[in-house]
């Protein structure tokens, strides 16, 4: 009482209750989105589509996108052109998930990362890392980089990402 520093007890709830589609919130936010892939491959035989991508803001480069989709899970990727289509706005839209795991940390970007997000090589990025399954079926794999570059709004209604 009177004195020292109070703790609030934890309130125990989902930590993720969506997955957020960054072009929406890309466009929600007045900016104009556009996507570029700069790497996809597809081997039905192994079952996975990868697709290494970009998301930009008014042409600025706001995410570097690794992403893995299971074909065994979710078999009509296979006919999406990813080269057009983002990946994680197309899965969003059509394929239910019922589990998800992230991480999140920080990186230092490397030459190739820097290159594609336009930044000086060693430069502080938020790293986004994601599973999803349905049930106990694994559906995709992504690894997301944001560079320390303040291109969405980081207060307002409606704000839930700082970048």
């Amino acid at each position: 009482r009177r004195a020292g520093t109070v703790v609030r007890r934890p309130k125990y709830q989902a930590s993720v209750s969506q997955l957020h589609d960054i072009g929406r919130e890309i466009r929600e936010s007045g900016k104009t989105y556009a996507y570029r892939c700069l790497a996809l491959t597809q081997d039905p035989a192994g079952g996975f589509v990868q697709i290494t991508c970009l998301h930009l803001a008014d042409g600025m480069p706001l995410g570097h996108e690794e992403r893995v989709i299971n074909l065994a899970t979710v078999p009509e990727a296979a006919d999406v052109d990813f080269t057009q289509t983002a990946p994680g706005s197309w899965l969003i839209a059509k394929v239910p998930w019922s589990e998800a795991e992230n991480k999140v940390s920080a990186i230092n970007a490397d030459i190739v990362l820097a290159q594609h997000l336009e930044i000086p090589p060693g430069s502080a990025c938020l790293l986004v890392e994601r599973e999803t399954w349905l049930q106990s079926n694994r559906l995709t794999q992504v690894r997301q980089a944001f560079p320390n570059r303040k291109i969405l709004p980081t207060s307002g209604p409606g704000v839930r990402r700082f970048i």
